[in-house]
Protein backbone atom coordinates (compact mmCIF):
# COMPACT_ATOMS: atom_id res chain seq x y z
CA UNK A 1 0.00 0.00 0.00
CA UNK A 2 2.86 2.35 0.84
CA UNK A 3 4.40 1.58 -2.56
CA UNK A 4 1.22 2.75 -4.37
CA UNK A 5 1.07 5.96 -2.30
CA UNK A 6 4.75 6.59 -3.11
CA UNK A 7 4.10 6.15 -6.84
CA UNK A 8 1.11 8.49 -6.78
CA UNK A 9 3.11 11.14 -4.89
CA UNK A 10 5.95 10.88 -7.44
CA UNK A 11 3.46 11.14 -10.32
CA UNK A 12 1.89 14.27 -8.80
CA UNK A 13 5.34 15.86 -8.35
CA UNK A 14 6.29 15.01 -11.95
CA UNK A 15 3.06 16.49 -13.31
CA UNK A 16 3.54 19.65 -11.22
CA UNK A 17 7.06 20.08 -12.59
CA UNK A 18 5.83 19.60 -16.15
CA UNK A 19 3.09 22.18 -15.65
CA UNK A 20 5.50 24.68 -14.14
CA UNK A 21 7.70 24.24 -17.20
CA UNK A 22 4.75 25.02 -19.46
CA UNK A 23 3.86 28.37 -17.89
CA UNK A 24 7.23 30.09 -18.20
CA UNK A 25 7.60 32.29 -21.25
CA UNK A 26 10.74 31.37 -23.20
CA UNK A 27 13.57 33.91 -22.97
CA UNK A 28 13.53 34.75 -26.70
CA UNK A 29 9.73 35.38 -26.84
CA UNK A 30 8.03 38.69 -26.09
CA UNK A 31 4.25 38.56 -25.55
CA UNK A 32 2.11 40.95 -27.57
CA UNK A 33 0.89 43.99 -25.63
CA UNK A 34 -2.79 44.91 -25.74
CA UNK A 35 -3.89 41.64 -27.36
CA UNK A 36 -7.56 41.71 -28.42
CA UNK A 37 -9.06 38.22 -28.53
CA UNK A 38 -12.21 39.53 -30.25
CA UNK A 39 -10.14 40.73 -33.21
CA UNK A 40 -8.35 37.35 -33.38
CA UNK A 41 -11.51 35.20 -33.44
CA UNK A 42 -12.84 34.04 -36.80
CA UNK A 43 -11.42 32.41 -39.91
CA UNK A 44 -7.83 33.09 -40.94
CA UNK A 45 -6.50 32.22 -44.39
CA UNK A 46 -2.96 31.07 -44.97
CA UNK A 47 -0.68 33.49 -46.80
CA UNK A 48 2.60 31.94 -45.60
CA UNK A 49 3.42 28.69 -43.84
CA UNK A 50 5.73 27.33 -41.20
CA UNK A 51 6.55 23.66 -41.75
CA UNK A 52 3.95 21.73 -39.73
CA UNK A 53 3.47 18.02 -40.45
CA UNK A 54 -0.32 18.30 -40.21
CA UNK A 55 -0.36 20.79 -43.13
CA UNK A 56 1.99 18.99 -45.54
CA UNK A 57 0.41 18.31 -48.90
CA UNK A 58 -2.50 20.65 -48.20
CA UNK A 59 -3.58 23.80 -49.98
CA UNK A 60 -6.27 26.37 -49.08
CA UNK A 61 -5.34 26.06 -45.40
CA UNK A 62 -7.47 27.93 -42.88
CA UNK A 63 -7.57 28.22 -39.10
CA UNK A 64 -10.88 29.01 -37.44
CA UNK A 65 -10.69 30.43 -33.90
CA UNK A 66 -13.82 30.53 -31.76
CA UNK A 67 -14.59 31.06 -28.09
CA UNK A 68 -15.43 27.96 -26.05
CA UNK A 69 -18.07 28.01 -23.30
CA UNK A 70 -15.34 27.76 -20.64
CA UNK A 71 -13.61 30.89 -21.99
CA UNK A 72 -10.85 29.00 -23.82
CA UNK A 73 -10.24 29.20 -27.54
CA UNK A 74 -11.23 26.44 -29.95
CA UNK A 75 -8.98 26.06 -33.01
CA UNK A 76 -10.08 24.21 -36.13
CA UNK A 77 -7.40 23.83 -38.79
CA UNK A 78 -8.51 22.79 -42.27
CA UNK A 79 -6.88 22.25 -45.62
CA UNK A 80 -7.61 20.81 -49.03
CA UNK A 81 -5.85 17.64 -50.15
CA UNK A 82 -5.84 17.19 -53.92
CA UNK A 83 -5.03 13.48 -53.61
CA UNK A 84 -7.79 12.80 -51.07
CA UNK A 85 -10.27 14.74 -53.20
CA UNK A 86 -9.40 12.64 -56.26
CA UNK A 87 -10.05 9.45 -54.30
CA UNK A 88 -13.33 10.80 -52.91
CA UNK A 89 -14.49 11.70 -56.42
CA UNK A 90 -13.57 8.24 -57.74
CA UNK A 91 -15.37 6.51 -54.84
CA UNK A 92 -18.44 8.66 -55.37
CA UNK A 93 -18.52 7.82 -59.08
CA UNK A 94 -18.00 4.11 -58.35
CA UNK A 95 -20.81 4.15 -55.77
CA UNK A 96 -23.28 5.76 -58.18
CA UNK A 97 -22.31 3.34 -60.97
CA UNK A 98 -22.61 0.36 -58.63
CA UNK A 99 -26.05 1.46 -57.38
CA UNK A 100 -27.40 1.97 -60.89
CA UNK A 101 -29.51 -1.00 -62.02
CA UNK A 102 -28.24 -0.66 -65.60
CA UNK A 103 -25.32 0.97 -67.45
CA UNK A 104 -25.54 4.77 -67.68
CA UNK A 105 -24.21 7.51 -69.94
CA UNK A 106 -21.65 10.10 -68.82
CA UNK A 107 -24.43 12.70 -68.52
CA UNK A 108 -26.69 10.39 -66.49
CA UNK A 109 -23.82 9.53 -64.12
CA UNK A 110 -22.99 13.21 -63.69
CA UNK A 111 -26.65 13.99 -62.88
CA UNK A 112 -26.85 11.02 -60.49
CA UNK A 113 -23.80 12.22 -58.54
CA UNK A 114 -25.10 15.80 -58.37
CA UNK A 115 -28.46 14.53 -57.11
CA UNK A 116 -26.79 12.30 -54.48
CA UNK A 117 -24.70 15.19 -53.16
CA UNK A 118 -27.80 17.36 -52.84
CA UNK A 119 -30.02 14.66 -51.30
CA UNK A 120 -27.49 13.10 -48.86
CA UNK A 121 -25.25 16.03 -47.98
CA UNK A 122 -27.44 19.06 -48.64
CA UNK A 123 -25.26 20.91 -51.10
CA UNK A 124 -25.38 21.47 -54.81
CA UNK A 125 -22.23 20.89 -56.82
CA UNK A 126 -21.30 20.70 -60.46
CA UNK A 127 -19.39 17.43 -60.18
CA UNK A 128 -16.79 16.91 -62.91
CA UNK A 129 -16.69 13.18 -63.61
CA UNK A 130 -13.73 13.16 -66.01
CA UNK A 131 -11.00 12.76 -63.38
CA UNK A 132 -13.02 10.23 -61.38
CA UNK A 133 -13.65 8.08 -64.45
CA UNK A 134 -9.98 8.25 -65.46
CA UNK A 135 -8.96 6.97 -62.02
CA UNK A 136 -11.59 4.19 -62.07
CA UNK A 137 -10.48 3.18 -65.57
CA UNK A 138 -6.80 3.15 -64.54
CA UNK A 139 -7.67 0.89 -61.59
CA UNK A 140 -9.73 -1.43 -63.78
CA UNK A 141 -12.98 -0.67 -61.93
CA UNK A 142 -14.86 0.89 -64.86
CA UNK A 143 -16.62 -0.98 -67.66
CA UNK A 144 -17.39 0.96 -70.86
CA UNK A 145 -19.52 -0.33 -73.69
CA UNK A 146 -21.35 1.49 -76.46
CA UNK A 147 -21.19 4.88 -74.76
CA UNK A 148 -22.47 3.59 -71.42
CA UNK A 149 -20.67 3.03 -68.15
CA UNK A 150 -20.98 0.46 -65.38
CA UNK A 151 -18.94 -0.48 -62.34
CA UNK A 152 -17.00 -3.69 -61.96
CA UNK A 153 -19.09 -5.73 -59.47
CA UNK A 154 -17.97 -5.21 -55.87
CA UNK A 155 -16.39 -8.68 -55.27
CA UNK A 156 -14.34 -8.34 -58.47
CA UNK A 157 -13.49 -4.72 -57.59
CA UNK A 158 -12.19 -5.77 -54.17
CA UNK A 159 -10.06 -8.49 -55.79
CA UNK A 160 -8.75 -5.98 -58.34
CA UNK A 161 -7.84 -3.46 -55.61
CA UNK A 162 -6.12 -6.17 -53.56
CA UNK A 163 -4.00 -7.01 -56.61
CA UNK A 164 -3.22 -3.31 -57.12
CA UNK A 165 -2.26 -2.96 -53.46
CA UNK A 166 0.02 -6.02 -53.62
CA UNK A 167 1.78 -4.56 -56.67
CA UNK A 168 2.28 -1.25 -54.87
CA UNK A 169 3.85 -3.03 -51.89
CA UNK A 170 6.28 -4.91 -54.16
CA UNK A 171 7.46 -1.73 -55.89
Amino acid sequence: MMDMAHRIRNLVILLALLLIGCVKIPDNVTPVDHFSLDRYLGKWYEIARLDHSFERGLSRVTADYSLREDGGVRVLNRGYSEKEQEWKEALLAYYCLMMSPKPVTHAALDASIDELLLRRFGFSADFEIGGALTRLKRLGLLCESGGTLSALPLPAAIERLETEWAQLLRA
